[in-house]
Parts: C-alpha cells; sequence; structure tokens
C-alpha cells in the first residue's frame, strides 16, 4: 500500500469518527435540559440563603499586568448576588500598576465597607511565576466549600455565582465549567469568536449529559476544595494549566459538568495575531496534556469515561 492511499483511509476514519461524534452531539445535547432539570428538581425546596449558608464560595483573579481591568473584575465579584463570597486577587509579580490599581481599589471601596457577607483578600506577589502559580497561591489561602476560577478580564452575571453554586448540593458533581461568551463581539473577529464559543459551548450540553467534560477553562471553573486533596493542584509548567487540571479529574474518574445558567463575560483577542498567539498556546497545551494523559486514550479502566476515551479524545 502506497503512502497516498495510506493517507486517504487514514483521513477517511477520522473523518468518520468526527461525523459520528457530531451525529451524537446533534443527538444527545438536547438531553442536557433533562439533566438540568433532573439535578435542579433535587434542590427545588432550598432557598437561596440556605445555599449560602451551607457552600462558601471563594473566588481566585489571578491577575499579571491587569493595570486597566483589574478594578472591574473586583467590582463584578463585589456587585454579585452571592453573599457568602471570599474575593481573592492573587497580583503575580505584574511590572505595570497592578499593585497600585488593586490597593487603590481597596482603600477606596473595600476598607471599613459593608460587603454584606463578602470578603477581601489580596496576595501581592513580587516574582511571576505563572497563571497556575497564582491560582495556587489563592486556593491554599481559601477557606470556601467551592473553588472558582477566573480571568481578570472575566465578568460574572449577577447571578452567576449562585446558578453555579446550587448545583452542587448535589454530592454527586465534583467539577463545573460556566457558560462562558464573547464580551467584545461588536467586529468582525469577535462575531467569528463568539460563533466559535456558541457551537463549543453546545457541544458541553452532550459532554455534560455523558459526564465527559474534559476542559473546565479558567475563565469560569468551579470545583469543590476537596478534589484539591485528592488530586493535587493545578500544574504550575503547562501552558493550559486549566485543561491539564480538568483532563485530570477525568483520569480520576471525578463527575464534571456543564452549568449552562451561570453565564460570564470574557475579552476576546482583539487582532488576528493575538488570535494566533492565544490558539497556538491552546494547542501546544492540550498536546502536552494529551501526552501526558495518553493512557486516556482507548481505555478500558472502569474509572475512565468510554465516550472520553473512545470517540472525544481519539
Amino acid at each position: 500500500m502506497d503512502i497516498r492511499n495510506t493517507i486517504l483511509i487514514t483521513s477517511f476514519v477520522l473523518s468518520g469518527i468526527s461525523l459520528f461524534r457530531y451525529l451524537i452531539y446533534l443527538f444527545l445535547s438536547p438531553l442536557y435540559t433533562f439533566q438540568k432539570i433532573k439535578i435542579l428538581k433535587k434542590i427545588k425546596s432550598i432557598s437561596k440563603v440556605e445555599v449560602e449558608k451551607k457552600l462558601k464560595v471563594s473566588v481566585i483573579v489571578p491577575a499579571w499586568n491587569e493595570e486597566v481591568g483589574i478594578a472591574d473584575a473586583i467590582t463584578s465579584l463585589l456587585q454579585n448576588s452571592y453573599n457568602n463570597l471570599e474575593i481573592i486577587v492573587v497580583n503575580d509579580g505584574s511590572v505595570d500598576k497592578t499593585d497600585t490599581a488593586v490597593k487603590k481599589y481597596y482603600e477606596k471601596n473595600i476598607r471599613n465597607k459593608n460587603l454584606y457577607g463578602k470578603s477581601f483578600i489580596y496576595i501581592n506577589k513580587k516574582k511571576n511565576a505563572g497563571k497556575g502559580a497564582a491560582i495556587n497561591s489563592g486556593i491554599k489561602q481559601s477557606s470556601g466549600d467551592l473553588i472558582v476560577t477566573m480571568d481578570a478580564d472575566t465578568r460574572f452575571e449577577k447571578d452567576a455565582i449562585y446558578n453555579a453554586a446550587r448545583y452542587f448540593l448535589d454530592k454527586d458533581i465534583d467539577a463545573g465549567v460556566g457558560n462562558v461568551k464573547i464580551a467584545n463581539s461588536k467586529n468582525i473577529l469577535g462575531i467569528i469568536q463568539q460563533i466559535e464559543y456558541t457551537i463549543g459551548f453546545y457541544f458541553k450540553r452532550c459532554h455534560s449529559v455523558l459526564n465527559c467534560e474534559y476542559i473546565i477553562g479558567g475563565a469560569f471553573g468551579i470545583f469543590r476544595k476537596e478534589i484539591f486533596e485528592k488530586c493535587g493542584f493545578f500544574d504550575e509548567k503547562n501552558k493550559t494549566e486549566d485543561i491539564e487540571f480538568s483532563t485530570r479529574l477525568k483520569s480520576f474518574g471525578l463527575k464534571t459538568i456543564f452549568i449552562e445558567d451561570a453565564i460570564a463575560y470574557t475579552e476576546g483577542p482583539s487582532t488576528f495575531e493575538g488570535l494566533l498567539k492565544q490558539r497556538s498556546r491552546w494547542k501546544k497545551g492540550r498536546m502536552d496534556t494529551f501526552l501526558r494523559y495518553s493512557n486516556l486514550f482507548f481505555s478500558n479502566n472502569k474509572n475512565h469515561n468510554f465516550f472520553l476515551s473512545w470517540i472525544l479524545l481519539p
């Protein structure tokens, strides 16, 4: 068999797998609504106040050279409807005026103010160690039952944290990913990214139904704090620490879901060069993760999800 036939057959097989996967998405994604109803039915009688009493949430905001947007990020959390909330900002050795911006905001809007159940912690790291290290620093100083990760350019809808937290009254759920949308979607590049995000997060409905969600993005991830004791902390060397960690959770057989009604907005790259740089980093980080967890591919381990191991990852 010559090389051209080999390439044709390989392409045909891979295309067939992809087509099969998309057909599964088409038929199973609508079932997400029933999964959502089933989970929320269990907690229907529990009020928001009771949820807040049961679950304290710590939000980790890693910041590197975020002097322009860090104040808006903190404001979005202070204005959030969830009251039992711990806000932890980690300045990861910024060389701009991020430190000054945070301290100025604290003096004006937080110090000696009634935060209505919320609290604020600021960690100012002198040396840049990367996003994974910054998140880990925040987790280690947190006191919440749930850990929420967000980017410094992310803004949560007012009820986003409550909408996410209430799902964790179901003890079987270990982690979840919120519904992230593009904030700057007024130009052509933003519109393209929003279409991509909309399709991608629609697919997460199917992943949630099949319990095979392996990408919990750093813009809005929700984790039980106890899983860090079991699975370890974020990898401080991987370029996509969020993909590595959430894939690790699947290697442990933990349950991860998509939370469609927990909505956040993030800033997408505004230039083609920035988009290319971002996606190259994502691809490199994902390949590093796949090499590290190659045992997930075509795995017969009972702890590994069948659809993830035999369809989604291949």
